[in-house]
């Protein structure tokens, strides 16, 4: 089950952006209304209380501004402060805030979000929030990579690698930051990995979102480090970034 919370003091649109996302839950094949869990909350107090209550929702669409009849001198809390609250370092919840007030848009940078939709909702928008939601719970769920370095395990994130390079029995990944040596191999490396790790050589493997352009015999990270492509793997690796690319943008 996919939990979904919304939270708006303005039941109409609320009700509006809840009819949005469950239209695009059945585009997707999840017609079964168990699949899908909504849950609509007027108040940041309603939504704590459940979560008092052992309520956890995947992805929380919040308002930001849940009192507009709130004076300047005596201001209400934004969603921005309920996120800060509710959802602080360490949570998995993905967030999307909501609003007709453009004033905002700087603010939410203040805590960790995915989106941000304006009233009126538009169905494209709203699908594409939910998108980019489910691509963010997929990469924090990502079983880090474990290398023995020195006899020390190093946990390396993979979203922090931008391509593995092997030679013999030895194993460099190669992060932004540094260059991590190990003893171990290129395959076993991989099966350990997500499936946006492709063997671009016998002895390279990239990270397809550090990827910057395909070229005949080699590819260019963001990094503007070069790759080599083998003639041999060149029309599988070019597949492998256009299937990535295409599923980025669905």
């Amino acid at each position: 089950m996919y939990s979904i919370a919304i939270v708006d003091d303005c039941a109409e649109d609320a009700a509006a952006l809840a009819r949005m996302v469950r239209a695009c839950g059945e585009a997707l094949g999840e017609a079964d209304a168990t699949a899908w869990e909504i849950a609509v909350f007027t108040t940041v107090d309603a939504l704590s209380a459940r979560m008092d209550e052992g309520y956890s929702p995947d992805l929380a669409f919040i308002d930001i501004v849940l009192d507009p009849a709130a004076s300047a001198d005596d201001p209400a809390p934004t969603g921005v402060d309920a996120v800060e609250k509710l959802f602080g370092a360490g949570s998995s919840v993905q967030v999307v805030y909501v609003s007709g007030y453009d004033e905002f848009h700087t603010q939410i940078y203040r805590t960790r979000h995915v989106a941000y939709l304006s009233k009126p909702f538009v169905q494209k928008d709203v699908a594409l929030a939910l998108e980019l939601a489910r691509t963010a719970r997929e990469r924090a769920s990502e079983k880090p990579l474990a290398l023995r370095v020195k006899g020390v395990e190093r946990i390396v994130r993979p979203s922090d690698i931008l391509y593995l390079e092997s030679s013999l029995h030895s194993l460099r990944v190669h992060t932004a930051r540094e260059v991590i040596e190990t003893y171990g191999k290129l395959a076993d490396a991989l099966a350990q990995l997500p499936r946006r790790f492709v063997r671009t050589h016998q002895s390279f493997a990239v990270n397809l979102d550090a990827v910057r352009s395909l070229e005949p015999t080699a590819i260019t990270l963001i990094s503007d480090e070069s790759v080599p492509v083998s003639r041999r793997m060149r029309a599988s690796v070019r597949e492998a970034l256009f299937e990535h690319i295409r599923a980025e943008h669905r």
